[in-house]
């Protein structure tokens, strides 16, 4: 049943409850529909509802912090039903939005990750960034 599914992204040694994720790969075309150039990774975008979340605000605010991470769906049951893993991430959009009068959750956080690097299901997937190399 779909209503016992959850996710959970770690970052920074921290587990952060996902409230939704979306992430997609693409490849550009030309006029006719073909693909012109390889395949590409869109932003990993995350929101997450908490209190306080100092990492990701400081990854979003650093424009030279990078961070590695994990993006597990769990059944009803808790176990691991996909991992999505991510290399040299930059966090590149954060929005916190309070939420007043909430029971025990005062904020949402939307951030948007964009990876060097992504392994859906154990498929790799490189974006080439060879600028980075190994500096991280």
């Amino acid at each position: 049943m779909a209503a016992g599914i959850s996710a959970k992204m770690t970052v920074g040694g921290t587990d952060y409850l996902l409230n939704t994720c979306t992430y997609q790969f693409y490849q550009p075309t030309d006029h006719l529909g073909r693909a012109k150039a390889g395949v590409r990774s869109g932003l990993i975008e995350i929101t997450i509802l908490g209190n306080n979340h100092d990492t990701l605000t400081t990854w979003a605010i650093n424009p030279f912090k990078m961070f590695d991470g994990d993006i597990t769906h769990l059944d009803n049951d808790k176990k691991t039903m996909k991992t999505v893993s991510f290399k040299k991430a930059y966090c590149v959009s954060y929005r916190e939005t309070l939420i007043p009068n909430s029971a025990g959750i005062a904020y949402q956080f939307e951030l948007g990750i964009s990876a060097a690097m992504i392994t859906y299901n154990g498929v790799e997937h490189d974006n080439q960034w060879s600028h980075l190399k190994d500096t991280y």
